[in-house]
Formats: structure tokens, sequence, C-alpha cells
């Protein structure tokens, strides 16, 4: 809520003009961030597609649709699932990683891209927080395998160096989780195996 005192102004806004506190900061998303929050929508056909495309982008419907393609009824709530997740999270992850860093180094950004065994879709918003905390128990009452525990090992670390004031060195990583950099739009790849990118989506943000 815009207060006027606590919160100033609207984060867009805040961000786009660098008048914002800055502090190191950890900013990342996972590999599929939209087909469960859309799942109970009414989109499973190509007419319900395009009114939803049409309500939502308007004068860009046409570019839109482009970067979200759907050519049949089963195409329709994919298409839909990635429209959702670049505009309400992916994005807002590149805009927060890009206004940090242009006024300051200590920035990382990570992908999230581990599916459990036998997951067909996800990871989930949300998915990556038991593995920050290396307590995989805590949403599945087990391990689901050797690789996953890699992962929440690898990702417990390095938020407990970032924690600590340190750089974040993710555990078992054959190569170094560098610091966000806007040409290069680079960011770590919590996997099995670990691993280093860049340009997420970049066609489409």
């Amino acid at each position: 809520i815009v207060d006027g005192h606590v919160l100033p102004r609207q984060e867009l806004d805040a961000l786009q003009t660098g008048q914002f506190e800055t502090m190191p900061l950890i900013v990342g998303s996972n590999r599929d961030e939209g087909s469960l929050l859309t799942a109970s929508w009414p989109v499973d056909s190509l007419a319900a597609y395009r009114v939803l495309m049409a309500d939502n982008f308007g004068d860009a419907q046409s570019e839109a649709m482009r970067h979200y393609p759907a050519a049949s009824d089963a195409q329709a709530r994919p298409a839909v699932a990635a429209a959702f997740a670049d505009t309400q999270f992916n994005l807002g992850v590149r805009l927060l990683a890009r206004a940090a860093a242009r006024r300051g180094p200590d920035v990382w950004r990570y992908l999230f891209m581990r599916r459990r065994p036998g997951q067909a879709q996800g990871p989930h918003h949300g998915e990556e927080v038991a593995y920050v905390f290396d307590n995989l128990r805590a949403c599945w009452g087990a391990v689901p395998d050797l690789a996953c525990r890699s992962v929440a090992a690898a990702m417990g670390q390095a938020w407990v160096d970032f924690a600590g004031g340190h750089d974040p060195a993710p555990a078992g990583a054959d190569r170094p989780w560098s610091r966000f950099d806007i040409a290069r739009d680079n960011h770590f790849v919590f996997d099995a195996p670990l691993a280093v990118g860049a340009h997420w989506r970049r066609d489409a943000l």
C-alpha cells in the first residue's frame, strides 16, 4: 500500500528511477512459475486463449501471441502459463536485478530448475524454499533423491554464506556464482548438475 510515508511510491517507479535503498541481494525465479498458479483458469481452448491475451495485452496482443504461441487447444494452457510466469515473476526478477546492479555490485541472480523425480511440470513458485533451508523433509516427508539433496546442500550453503556477509558459494559447484552483470544477463542454475547460464527467456522478456 503506497501510504506516502513507509512506501512513498510504487515499486516499479522506484526501481526505474533508482529511488530505493540498496543492499546486497539474491534474487531469482523458478523454471515453471506459471502452470500451477493458472491450473484452474478456464483456458482450455484457442478461443479462450485469444480472449485472455486480448484482455491482458491490448494493442500488443499480436506481439504477445508471437512470444507465447498456441496453434491448438492443447497448446493454449501452456502458452497462458508461460505468459503469466513472465509478466508476474520473471520480468520482475530481471528488473529488480538490473535496478540493484546499477546501484551496487553485490547482486546475485539464480534460476531454480530442479524437478523432483517423476515431476512432469515445475519446479513451481515457492518450491525452492525448502532447498534454501536444506530441509526437504519439511515439504515431502522424505528426501526425493540424491540429486535433490545435493541441490539443497548447494543452496543452503550459498544462502548461509550470503547471510554471513560473504559471496554465496554453492556447495559442490565447479564454477563460482558470479555477481549479476547487466550486459551478461547471467544467473546461476540450481539443478543437478549445478551450472551457470545467461539470458533466461530474453526474447519474451
